[in-house]
């Protein structure tokens, strides 16, 4: 809610007035409201008074009427009694009506003048009920008024009784006499109960309304005064502001930071500060001497603007601020913003402010540049604060990254995988903060969740004391490089043919194989396989069918293989076959006996099938060597060993080894 202060500043000195007289009228409103409230409350009361005298009098006349027909037994004095019993009866019908959710108005209202009330009561009493049903008094009447009904019903069930007893002849006058009294006795203390509620509630809402018309009145007298002194103190101040206005216009107009102008709707400069003769080349003798017109200080294609903004100053006493174009006297043009305004109470004049703007044409030009720059660039950039915010960035680092710009502006830059170590980190940093400069290979995480190889180059900007306050990176695709590096170290440890591990590969696999045997007290084992008559395909097929006898040897051989073991192609028709964690030599020779058995299989090659036999020589770490060199020679032995031999497809190198 806005404060009185801000209500007081807000608002012309008619609209104060008019608030004033509006809060006034409000209050007096109130005022007369509760007043009608209260009278139509009381009138509600005294209907309710009334309504409890006439409900009594029914009752006992209904009690008297009951009587006289227990003691006279004429019919007549019967239906007085039922008939007097309706008034209670409809006051019965508008209490129900009234606490059904919703009330029953309609019904409510046909029960109290079934009660005998007033036409022009009954809406005081619907409305009193209504507005107070939930005020402690009038519960309490409510409760008082229900626990009667149930009595009067007991009233009209004994009255029936009395009625069936004298039909048949059998009445006891004395028992029924007596209920009568106690029933009799029961309502009359309730009536007396109801008349002294009715009458507390009555003081209450005397009382309630009383007070609150009072605080009112109290409020629009201290509300009045309040207003008014604040009327009066906001005069007094309206003429200081004005006071300080026009010292603050003159201290502007004088000060040489904005150009002034005052002007005619026709065009005439009327009068200019010395900032705006100084920014188009003029003297004040040729103002004075009114030798130049707005018009023509306007270059023709910013005449139209200037006519909007006249259009605007006539519509709605100022214009918005715009950008144009003003010819210097010496025919340079000079970029401003200008504005305008009419005087008050003028319908020609008006003043204009000319702000020179040279200096921001030349940086949003340098801008537009930078921008054009950066958005034409092929690599990722990004601009972040010294705290690593990104604060700018192109559409390629978000091509390349998949990110939105929500995802990236305004959080911290991601410059590296997640895994990268700290020390390259900090390497970085200490190099932009002590050389303004860094470049590396490193990996950035996409928004698929795949890693991105680029080349990082980190540049700091300084400020004028050249304190580092933001940085650049730029980050550069070197996916295809990296997996054309990748494809050569492959092809240098590679076979080219069969994809199998090539010599240049197998010392280092052999050496983790031994190494993680001698680590773990294990094993393992070196199997050399040589190709009997190879050669004889090659020269009667052509190499072509050599080549597809060694492509499908090595898919046989990788059926065979265990996940931790390897397999080397080590050139021509020779192959080796790495065991790890080899339990024995029985194990090894099930392993070598499998091998044998796929590679005796017939092979269908394109010129037509083919069966070739091979021979093997085994070499076990450590019994026939204790590194690289001595087990390949081991094996090697093992493997001419067993094509020397007739029939003997592969041999240990241990002389116990089993044939």
């Amino acid at each position: 809610m806005p404060t009185a202060a801000a209500i007081s500043a807000a608002l012309t000195m008619r609209g104060k007035v008019i608030f004033i007289v509006t809060m006034l009228l409000t209050l007096s409103f109130f005022v007369f409201f509760l007043g009608y409230l209260q009278a139509e409350a009381m009138n509600g009361v005294r209907a309710y008074v009334r309504g409890e005298g006439l409900w009594a009098k029914s009752q006992k006349d209904a009690v008297m009427s009951l009587y006289r027909y227990t003691v006279d037994a004429k019919p007549a004095d019967y239906e007085a009694f039922k008939q007097h019993l309706l008034i209670p009866l409809g006051d019965r019908q508008a209490r129900q009506a009234l606490q059904q959710s919703p009330p029953d108005v309609v019904k409510a209202y046909d029960g109290f003048l079934k009660g005998g009330n007033h036409p022009q009561d009954i809406t005081s009493l619907i409305n009193v009920f209504r507005l107070f049903h939930n005020v402690s008094y009038m519960k309490q009447a409510i409760a008082i008024w229900t626990e009667a009904d149930l009595i009067i019903t007991e009233l009209f069930r004994l009255g029936a009784e009395v009625d069936a007893r004298i039909q048949q002849g059998d009445i006891n006058r004395t028992d029924l006499i007596r209920r009568l009294e106690v029933i009799n006795s029961q309502l009359h203390a309730l009536e007396t109960e109801f008349s002294q509620v009715l009458s507390e509630g009555a003081r209450w809402i005397k009382w309630v309304t009383t007070l609150t018309m009072g605080c009112l009145m109290l409020l629009l007298v201290l509300g009045s005064v309040y207003l008014v002194r604040r009327f009066i103190a906001q005069l007094y101040d309206t003429e200081l502001r004005l006071r300080r206005s026009e010292r603050r216009y003159l201290s502007l107009y004088e000060s040489g930071m904005l150009g002034i102008v005052e002007w005619e709707l026709s065009g005439r400069i009327l009068d200019a500060n010395t900032a705006a003769l100084e920014l188009l080349g003029y003297s004040k003798d040729q103002l004075t001497a009114k030798t130049f017109n707005w018009a023509e200080l306007t270059p023709a294609n910013f005449q139209e603007q200037d006519e909007q903004a006249i259009e605007q100053i006539l519509k709605n006493g100022y214009c918005v601020p715009y950008s144009k174009e003003l010819l210097h006297k010496g025919g340079r043009r000079v970029p401003v913003m200008v504005g305008g305004a009419m005087l008050e109470g003028s319908q020609d004049r008006g003043l204009a402010f000319v702000l020179d703007q040279t200096s921001q044409r030349a940086v949003e030009d340098q801008l537009r540049l930078s921008a054009t720059v950066l958005e034409g660039s092929r690599d990722g950039i990004l601009i972040a604060s010294r705290a690593g915010v990104v604060l700018s960035l192109n559409q390629s680092y978000l091509s390349m990254t998949g990110y939105s710009e929500d995802d990236v502006k305004g959080r911290f830059a991601r410059l590296f995988s997640p895994d990268t170590p700290d020390l390259m980190r900090q390497v970085m940093m200490k190099a932009i903060l002590e050389q303004g400069h860094w470049q590396g290979d490193t990996e950035i995480k996409l928004a698929d969740d795949s890693m991105l190889p680029v080349r990082l180059s980190m540049t700091a900007v300084y400020d004028n004391q050249h304190n580092m306050t933001h940085f650049v990176a730029i980050f550069t695709d070197i996916s295809q490089r990296k997996a054309q590096e990748r494809l050569l170290h492959a092809m240098a440890l590679h076979d080219p043919l069969t994809g199998l591990a090539n010599r240049s590969l197998f010392e280092d696999r052999l050496g983790h194989a031994i190494a993680r045997a001698k680590r773990n007290n294990s094993q393992c084992a070196v199997l050399f396989i040589d190709l009997d008559k190879f050669k004889p395909i090659n020269d009667q097929f052509g190499h072509h069918a050599g080549d597809e006898l060694l492509l499908q040897v090595a898919d046989r051989l990788r059926l065979e293989m265990r996940e931790n073991d390897s397999i080397v192609r080590l050139g021509g028709d020779e192959f080796v076959v790495i065991v790890e964690a080899a339990e024995d030599k029985l194990s090894v020779r099930n392993v070598a006996e499998k091998i044998l058995q796929r590679l005796d299989r017939p092979y269908e090659l394109s010129c037509g099938p083919v069966h070739i036999t091979c021979s093997m020589g085994i070499g076990m770490y450590p019994v026939d060597g204790t590194d690289t060199a001595s087990l390949t020679r081991s094996a090697d032995s093992a493997m001419y060993l067993a094509k020397s031999v007739p029939g003997s497809y592969y041999r240990f190198y241990s002389p116990l080894a089993a044939k």
